[in-house]
């Protein structure tokens, strides 16, 4: 889930509170080190649009099913620096 830098810890919240911990394990992502030290069973990752940005070939290389965008009105402009987004 990338969502702006201020929310990270409410969708956190948001997330813990609706779904089943045995299912969904959250985990935030804020540098390249908690991705490289990503554990094995997280499987919901929320991090920020700048984050994403500087880490976009390490977020190319995750098996991913899903990308949500929080405010996903970013990615609608053509010159936006996030349009790489509807690519993954």
């Amino acid at each position: 889930m990338i969502v702006p830098s201020t929310l990270k810890y409410h969708w956190l919240a948001e997330t813990e509170k609706f779904m089943d911990k045995s299912i969904l394990k959250c985990e935030i992502i804020s540098s390249k080190a908690d991705m490289l030290n990503l554990p094995q069973e997280k499987n919901f990752l929320i991090m920020s649009y700048y984050t994403a940005t500087r880490l976009i070939e390490e977020i190319k290389r995750l098996d991913l099913c899903f990308c949500i965008l929080d405010e996903g009105h970013k990615i609608k402009n053509d010159k936006s620096k996030f349009n790489w987004l509807c690519y993954l």
